[in-house]
């Protein structure tokens, strides 16, 4: 798979999880492997991976629960479309 393939895969991933579409553990392990696939030498995603790893919709002692995921979620999405409206630019 291309890295702009790959970008967009993630993208997708993303909106689904920021547009409440699906917000479930089981999308959240998608994100994260698509992740570790293809992004899992780039520091840009270990935050996002981490906390992802350790998601749960409800929270809980030690766990990231749908509001602190939606907030890193929508973070990192605004910035790989900015990056992409600039790299399609190109």
């Amino acid at each position: 798979m291309t890295y702009q393939n790959s970008t967009n895969q993630l993208i997708q991933a993303l909106e689904i999880f920021v547009s409440g579409q699906d917000r479930s553990y089981e999308h959240a392990n998608r994100i994260v492997g698509i992740i570790v696939e293809n992004f899992y030498e780039d520091e840009r995603f270990g935050d996002l991976m981490e906390l992802l790893a350790t998601y749960r919709p409800e929270g809980g002692e030690y766990l990231f629960n749908e509001e602190q995921a939606l907030k890193k979620c929508e973070s990192v999405l605004l910035k790989l479309k900015t990056k992409k409206k600039g790299s399609d630019a190109d």
